[in-house]
């Protein structure tokens, strides 16, 4: 019913992944966005116009604006607090010390502090749970503003489209190629 095909770096990374769904004959690619677009998805945020954010207003359409620039804007998360689902269901947002990432030796800054206690406070949390899907929602949101942001970029100055290609250079290769007229 479904075929995987893999693109892989190595046994750990991928460049992409495609499933085919026979039935409808339909294939969804995923593509590794980092490999277009080398920067952590707060700096690609930032460069953003408030009139990129259509993909994130139309999921949350009835925020008067105060509230949804909250979103604009990317968000924090306790992963290393998380160690245990149980944990979800607890009833206030960590303090800040629970906000250390490991990954990267850091605490967060007091104003990403305040940002995510603001967040709790004007969407109403109830539970980590409430925190996290709104985290992960948003996250998923803001990459997508910034890829289709990207895209259309490409696209008015190139005529490509990035999202067919699976890495920068192989876009940047037909571009030079289109851009300068060069026949190989």
């Amino acid at each position: 019913m479904y075929d995987i095909s893999i693109l892989p770096v190595n046994k750990e990374k991928y460049i992409s992944f495609t499933v085919y769904h026979k039935k409808t004959n339909i294939r969804f690619r995923f593509i590794d966005t980092f490999r277009f677009m080398g920067s952590s998805l707060d700096s690609l945020v930032s460069t953003l116009k408030p009139e990129n954010f259509g993909i994130l207003r139309k999921q949350f359409p009835n925020l008067d604006d105060e509230t949804f620039k909250l979103l604009t804007k990317k968000g924090v998360f306790f992963y290393d607090y998380l160690d245990k689902i149980e944990r979800l269901d607890e009833t206030k947002l960590p303090n800040k010390e629970k906000f250390y990432n490991k990954l990267n030796d850091e605490h967060i800054s007091d104003s990403n502090y305040a940002h995510a206690k603001l967040v709790w406070e004007k969407f109403n949390m109830k539970t980590l749970w409430d925190y996290s899907n709104l985290y992960m929602k948003t996250d998923i949101l803001l990459l997508a503003v910034v890829f289709e942001t990207f895209r259309d970029t490409c696209f008015k100055t190139y005529g490509l489209d990035p999202g067919h290609y699976y890495t920068i250079p192989g876009f940047t290769w037909d571009a030079m190629l289109k851009y300068t007229g060069c026949h190989l």
